[in-house]
């Protein structure tokens, strides 16, 4: 009997302490296509007793309670940052399904909760391309673009072919990738403050080499210049990509000579 109340006062002792959380939580704001509009809604004692389930917690219920208190996620991306994956899981737009949860126990280890939330005005690639160097990089990166490309297309090709099916990705995947790179580098919000990492540090963030992800940016780059439909092919591996910048920079090089 005994037995039977200490495991019912410990079990209501568990429930007490789980619907005490309160956290930090950042909710990130970005316009893409106003960088002006960016912000972040800062809230120090976030109650999350409402929002919680057994194995974490709902950001379908999350991002419910946030529009209650005024905060407009309508047409938004929403994510949430997982400190043991070191990313932003993607939830899909506003509003997100119902069964994404973030665990519980990685909240209580951090004491806090970022959510991202990107207005879905324009494309993801738009996003990536948001990010746009000086008009002289540029003009230095496309006269330099057909002769790295093409070291880059000899480089190993034996190799290449046969690893090709373990080894390439798919075109949505190193968008996401390189936009993420790109943040590290450009810098992100922790505890308020902002933090820079180099290229190779971000690199290392995002689990992928820098020199893949400047090849991926020179294609997507050059893909954009060249009018690649990315929405339409996000699922296709990047070979796709390759092959429609090699023809239309082949294209390009010819009518150069006829003129």
């Amino acid at each position: 009997m005994s037995d039977n109340g200490s495991e019912e006062n410990s079990t209501s002792s568990r429930e007490i302490d789980v619907e005490s959380i309160a956290v930090k939580l950042y909710v990130e704001l970005i316009d893409g296509r106003d960088p002006m509009l960016n912000y972040i809604e800062y809230f120090p004692e976030f109650d999350l007793s409402k929002i919680q389930q057994p194995n974490g917690i709902n950001i379908f219920k999350l991002t419910s309670k946030l529009k209650e208190l005024g905060i407009q996620l309508e047409g938004r991306t929403i994510s949430y940052y997982s400190f043991n994956c070191e990313m932003y899981i993607n939830c899909g737009l506003d509003p997100v399904h119902y069964s994404y949860v973030m665990s519980l126990n990685e909240i209580k280890q951090t004491n806090q909760l970022r959510i991202k939330c990107i207005q879905t005005g324009i494309s993801l690639i738009h996003l990536v391309m948001s990010e746009e160097m000086n008009e002289k990089v540029n003009k230095m990166k496309e006269q330099e673009g057909n002769e790295q490309q093409q070291q880059q297309q000899n480089q190993g090709q034996e190799n290449q072919k046969q690893c090709r099916r373990t080894k390439e990705r798919r075109i949505g995947y190193i968008i996401e990738k390189v936009q993420k790179w790109r943040e590290y580098y450009n810098g992100i919000t922790i505890d308020g403050g902002s933090k820079r990492f180099t290229l190779e540090e971000a690199a290392q963030k995002v689990n992928i080499s820098k020199k893949s992800l400047d090849d991926y940016l020179l294609q997507i780059r050059y893909g954009r210049k060249f009018g690649f439909n990315f929405n339409e092919h996000k699922n296709e591996k990047v070979g796709v990509l390759r092959a429609f910048v090699k023809k239309n920079n082949s294209t390009k090089k010819k009518k150069v000579k006829q003129e």
